[in-house]
């Protein structure tokens, strides 16, 4: 597995895809808002609006999986996709995701402020990263808590979170998001911190 992703927990890709693909995805997303109405968030952040599995983020998710793999050096399998529109005051607090999130990737399409990415690193270094649209963040989500640095000061800050799971690790069967209550528990973050612990 790539060396720089297991000694800090991330990766920054920069240009993953074009900035004017970005902004297409972005305004299809605020599109889709308008037409089905989105929930919102809860849970992590507040007065943000998420959609998950769309046709076209499915398309993503599966398109850019090859590449994903060749960047992480390892085979990955996808899981979902998740992808949440930022409101002026959202936040998005310290927390760690579920094991079908094991190789996740966030993928900065559009906004109107700059907003931080925070992620722990494995030696308890707090690392903080401004994403322009088109770029991206892989990062080991599950054993590697994350959040944004403050409340968001803009209006829209819109964000696609694709998640994968290694072809021959141990949350395998996690792919397309199964078995979800298999791999929910604690003892399987565990398990998890303990291999990529061994890998570095």
């Amino acid at each position: 597995m790539n060396q720089d992703l297991i000694k800090n927990n991330y990766l920054i890709v920069r240009n993953f895809i074009p900035v004017d693909t970005a902004r297409i995805l972005a305004d299809e997303f605020v599109s889709l808002e308008k037409e089905v109405e989105f929930s919102d968030d809860g849970g992590w952040c507040g007065n943000a609006a998420s959609w998950n599995n769309s046709p076209v983020q499915l398309a993503l998710l599966c398109d850019v999986c090859s590449r994903v793999s060749e960047i992480c050096g390892e085979s990955l399998l996808p899981t979902y996709v998740y992808g949440r529109i930022y409101k002026k005051d959202s936040m998005l607090v310290k927390h760690s995701d579920r094991a079908a999130c094991e190789v996740s990737l966030t993928l900065h399409l559009d906004g109107d402020k700059e907003w931080d990415f925070c992620i722990r690193t494995p030696y308890c270094e707090n690392h903080c990263v401004t994403l322009y649209p088109g770029d991206a963040m892989i990062y080991l989500g599950c054993i590697a808590e994350h959040w944004r640095d403050r409340p968001y000061t803009g209006e829209t800050y819109i964000q696609y979170f694709l998640h994968y799971v290694r072809a021959f690790g141990y949350c395998q069967g996690a792919f397309f998001d199964n078995n979800e209550q298999e791999y929910c528990s604690q003892s399987t973050i565990n398990i998890l911190k303990k291999e990529y612990h061994e890998l570095r």
